[in-house]
C-alpha cells in the first residue's frame, strides 16, 4: 500500500509541533515521541510433556568360573605391609 507523500508545509509544521513539543529541542533526555507505538503481538506456544524414555537396564556380567581373590595385594602378586602400627597399609 503506498503511502501518501506530505507537502513540504506539513512536513515543517509536523516538525515544528514536536519541536515545542519536546521543549524547544530536537535530541536528549525526556523526548516526547509523536509516533504511534506499535504493537507487538505475542503468540505462546503451549507447553509439551514429551514421554520420557525407558531406562536401560544394565545387565550384570555373568562369573566366569575363577574365583575373584578378595586381597587386592594378591591379585598383583604383592603382599600387605601394615604401617602407622596398623592404621595404613600398602602392596609391597
Amino acid at each position: 500500500m503506498a503511502q501518501e507523500e506530505l507537502s513540504w508545509e506539513a512536513k515543517k509544521a509536523a516538525l515544528m509541533q514536536a519541536y515545542h513539543a519536546n521543549g524547544d529541542k530536537m535530541s536528549g533526555y525526556g523526548m516526547f515521541d509523536a509516533t504511534e507505538p506499535k504493537a507487538i503481538k505475542i503468540e505462546r506456544i503451549p507447553p509439551t510433556l514429551l514421554p520420557l524414555p525407558a531406562p536401560k537396564v544394565a545387565e550384570l556380567p555373568t562369573a566366569s568360573g575363577a574365583p575373584v581373590e578378595s586381597n587386592v595385594c594378591t591379585r598383583k602378586g604383592l603382599h600387605k605391609v601394615f604401617t602407622r602400627r596398623g592404621k595404613s597399609w600398602r602392596c609391597k
